[in-house]
């Protein structure tokens, strides 16, 4: 018996259940997963969800993570995970985190959000027009790091953070939190921006 299948398949049970059909989670029900490889640490498993390509990984100790795959590789996951424990290790404070206003070692709300647009300015112009998809304070560091949108049509999107270069992020089909990982890992981690 493949315990990791039945543990993943577990927790996707009791995460999404299964519309409405009925059994109980074993190694290839509710999904059939097909191994994918490893990828820091994860053991990791693609399936198909109603026609959405998602993977989910396991790892002994800490449990079942997944996701959509959104076009990328297993390389790319790899640059996700990453990218994301880095962002973690400098505690980050989402910018739009109302409860950080409480504690006074972070900077307020309004501070936040003016670092990070000097820094759009910074990267696009003074007239630049964007969204703020994901903005974070890394209280670590007292650093900011944002991924933003330009508005214009098929505007790129950017990772912009405290001296580090402006940095294209990939995989428009991911989440904003996906994304900047991924660009954190290629440009930052590896200075290559």
């Amino acid at each position: 018996m493949d315990s990791v299948r039945l543990a993943i398949n577990q927790s996707l049970f009791e995460e999404w259940g299964t519309d409405r059909r009925d059994g109980e989670p074993s190694e290839d029900w509710p999904y059939v997963l097909e191994h994918w490889g490893n990828a820091e640490g994860w053991d990791v498993y693609r399936f198909d969800d109603n026609g959405v390509d998602r993977y989910a990984g396991h790892a002994e100790g800490v449990g079942v993570i997944s996701g959509a795959v959104a076009g990328m590789t297993l390389l790319d996951l790899c640059d996700e995970f990453r990218g994301g424990e880095w962002i973690l290790d400098r505690q980050p404070v989402d910018l739009n985190d109302a409860d950080a206003d409480e504690d006074t070692s972070i900077p307020p709300y309004d501070e936040r959000l003016a670092a990070v647009e000097e820094l759009i300015r910074a990267a696009f112009g003074e007239d630049a027009e964007y969204w703020i998809l994901r903005g974070y304070y890394l209280r670590e560091t007292g650093h900011y790091l944002a991924i933003v949108q330009q508005t214009r049509a098929g505007g790129e999107t950017t990772v912009v953070g405290t001296g580090i270069e402006p940095a294209t992020a990939d995989f428009r089909k991911a989440s904003p939190e996906r994304r900047l990982a991924i660009a954190v890992a290629r440009h930052i981690m590896d200075g290559t921006g």
